[in-house]
C-alpha cells in the first residue's frame, strides 16, 4: 500500500468518527435516564417561595393577635370579628410582593357553610396539595362541628343560632387553628422545593428529555472537536 493511500484511508478512518452519533439512543444503547419527571417549572419555584413568605408574614401577625385575645380568651367567634382579624393578617401578606411572582384574582381555595370545599382554578400543580390539605382540615372541622343530616342546617340554626361551621369557637381557637393549618402548608411548600431540587436542579423550562437532548448535543459537538485536533495532529505527523 502506499503512502498517499495510507493517508487518505487514515483521513478517512478519522472523518468517519465525526459521523458516528454520540447519542446511545442512536446506537442501541438505552433511552433518556429515567426518573422523576420535573413537573414543576421555575415560575413555580418563583411562586412557592412567595408564598412561602407570605404565609410567615401571616403567622407573625397571628402571634401578634394571639397574643392580643390571649388576655380575652373567652370571646366568642364572630364573622366580622373574623373579618377583621382576618384582614390584618391579609395586609401582612400583602407586604410581600415578589417581581415575577404569579398574581392571583381572589382566595385560593375555601369551605362553605356545607363543608364542601373548593380549590381556585388559578392553583398551578405545584402547589394544589398543598391548598387541597388546608381545605380538608378545615373540611374536617366542619363536620365536626355541624349537624349531619338534612335537618341539620336547622338544628344548628335553632340550637347554635347560626349554620357557620365556626360557630362556638372562640377567638383565640381560631387564630391558632389558622396558624397552625399555615404551618402545614408551609412544610409542604418546603418539601416540593427540596424535591425540585433533587430533581430539577437547573430550573429551567427545559424538561429531562429535552435536557437529555442538549446534553447530547454538546458530547457531539465536543467529539467532533477531538476529531479535528487528532486530524490536525495527524497532519503534522506526515509533514
Amino acid at each position: 500500500m502506499t503512502l498517499s493511500r495510507l493517508i487518505s484511508w487514515g483521513l478517512l478512518g478519522l472523518l468517519v468518527l465525526t459521523w458516528l452519533p454520540s447519542d446511545s439512543r442512536a446506537q442501541g444503547g438505552a433511552a433518556a435516564p429515567a426518573g422523576p419527571q420535573c413537573s414543576c417549572k421555575a415560575q413555580d419555584k418563583l411562586d412557592l417561595e412567595e408564598r412561602i413568605k407570605k404565609l410567615v408574614e401571616a403567622d407573625k401577625e397571628y402571634d401578634n393577635l394571639i397574643k392580643h385575645w390571649q388576655q380575652q380568651p373567652k370571646t366568642k367567634l364572630n364573622e366580622s370579628l373574623r373579618k377583621a382579624e382576618q384582614g390584618k393578617v391579609n395586609s401582612a401578606m400583602g407586604k410581600i410582593n415578589t417581581p415575577g411572582a404569579t398574581r392571583y384574582s381572589g382566595n385560593l381555595g375555601g369551605t362553605e357553610a356545607d363543608c364542601s370545599s373548593w380549590i381556585s382554578k388559578e392553583v398551578p400543580p405545584c402547589m394544589r396539595p398543598a391548598i387541597e390539605d388546608h381545605e380538608k382540615a378545615h373540611q374536617a372541622r366542619c363536620t365536626k362541628n355541624t349537624t349531619p343530616g338534612k335537618l341539620g342546617f336547622w338544628v344548628d340554626l335553632f340550637t347554635k343560632g347560626s349554620t357557620d361551621w365556626r360557630s362556638g369557637q372562640t377567638i383565640l381557637e381560631y387564630l391558632q387553628e389558622e396558624k397552625a393549618d399555615h404551618q402545614a402548608e408551609i412544610a409542604k411548600y418546603k418539601a416540593e422545593l427540596a424535591k425540585m431540587q433533587q430533581h430539577c436542579p437547573q430550573y429551567t423550562q427545559l424538561d429531562r428529555s429535552e435536557k437529555y437532548d442538549l446534553d447530547q448535543a454538546l458530547a457531539q459537538r465536543e467529539r467532533l472537536d477531538q476529531a479535528e485536533k487528532r486530524l490536525e495532529e495527524y497532519g503534522e505527523s506526515l509533514s
